[in-house]
């Protein structure tokens, strides 16, 4: 029996005695429509009304000449694979199939047998891994990227996305087990280039960064994780991500004995001047320092939130808001007082504390913030807000 190849995920493409025909080539999307709809079904025949419902049901024109113009010029579109016979498509009684003939090795259909074995618990720990790295090795991206619009694919190309996912973190389990954390690192980042708004992904590769001892690595990554979630979700850093920040910032200090090198380390970065920005579980660890040396010499600590919120009290448009946020920062580091303390407390908004004052004076100082904003961002459709609290 003669054999076809198809490629359904991250690209279509059909591949025949080396000859390929891909969706690469500039022809209608409704001719690989077409196509695709019938290899992920070629093992059954499929119906005129199948083909309108599902591909054709918003179409108000004449559906059935409309399918058999996108067949024939289907057909033609395959003809570089030089088949020969009556090709890939079959016709009968109203009716459409693959040519069994031919025989079919579909990239999908081997990626989830690959996974269902590797999911066998009774084969070893190192034949699981190479069984999921074989499967992962062949999704190359979601499903047929290019139809990810028409309906009957969004199904298909979730259910391969999920089991891609948590085949992923499966895989991740077992390396770990085998101390195999630079393998951990590869299948992660080419698995956060499919999906980087997974966040057990980039906590699993932040974890992997610092078993490698690779701590710049890490804090890299975090950063750029808590960018990316935020940027498209609005989400802040959930209890995992900041406790692995914590411990990146906890472990990355080399030991060192000499107390000069320490003094002159500690004084190259002290000399930003204004208020101190830092993120927030560093704020959190400073807010509870300050709090217990200010209340032994009987001083007060005020806690701010400011929030930028549109005049119907919504939070800006997450297009915009970085740029507001970015100007809000400004408007806080030319407002404060060096000792003064910001951090981010959400999207939105910037927690600040500010040391040795009383209410009357932190008042005074969020306004002058609201003040200087307006003045030189008179433009921005925002109105800044603020809630103080001693502490």
């Amino acid at each position: 029996m003669e054999t076809i190849r198809i490629s359904v995920l991250g690209k279509f493409s059909i591949e025949y005695n080396g000859n390929i025909v891909s969706d690469d080539l500039n022809r209608s999307r409704k001719m690989w429509n077409l196509l695709a709809f019938i290899v992920m079904n070629h093992d059954t025949a499929i119906t005129q009304s199948r083909f309108i419902d599902s591909l054709w049901s918003d179409d108000n024109s004449n559906p059935i000449n409309a399918l058999k113009t996108q067949l024939f010029r289907t057909r033609e579109m395959l003809k570089p694979l030089k088949l020969g016979g009556e090709g890939c498509i079959l016709s009968s009684r109203g009716a459409y199939s693959w040519n069994s003939e031919y025989d079919i090795i579909l990239d999908a259909e081997l990626f989830e047998e690959l996974v269902n074995d590797a999911e066998n618990p009774l084969l070893s720990n190192q034949e699981r891994i190479n069984k999921y790295l074989e499967a992962l090795e062949l999704y190359k991206g979601d499903f047929i990227p290019k139809l990810s619009g028409e309906v009957w694919t969004i199904p298909i190309s979730a259910r391969y996305h999920s089991i891609y996912l948590e085949s992923v973190k499966k895989l991740c389990v077992l390396l770990e087990d085998e101390n195999d954390s630079d393998t951990i690192i590869k299948v992660i980042l080419k698995a956060i280039e499919i999906d980087n708004l997974d966040e057990k992904l980039h906590c699993l590769l932040i974890m992997a960064y610092i078993r490698c001892d690779r701590y710049k690595d890490a804090l890299d990554h975090y950063d750029s994780a808590t960018n990316i979630l935020y940027r498209n979700l609005g989400v802040n850093p959930s209890a995992e991500l900041r406790t692995l920040y914590s411990q990146i910032m906890d472990t990355q200090k080399a030991l060192e004995t000499d107390l000069a090198i320490i003094q002159e380390h500690l004084m190259e970065n002290s000399l930003d001047e204004g208020a101190f920005f830092c993120e927030y579980g560093y704020f959190v660890k400073t807010y509870q320092l300050t709090k217990r040396r200010l209340e032994r010499l009987g001083l007060s600590t005020y806690l701010c939130l400011v929030t930028l919120q549109t005049d119907r009290g919504q939070s800006p448009d997450l297009t915009k808001l970085d740029g507001y946020m970015s100007k809000l920062l400004a408007v806080l580091n030319l407002s404060l007082r060096t000792g003064d303390v910001i951090s981010k407390y959400s999207g939105a908004q910037y927690i600040l504390m500010l040391p040795c004052v009383n209410f009357e004076n932190a008042d005074m100082v969020m306004n002058r913030i609201l003040s200087n904003y307006k003045k030189k961002f008179r433009t921005d459709k925002v109105i800044l807000n603020y809630k103080i609290k001693e502490v």
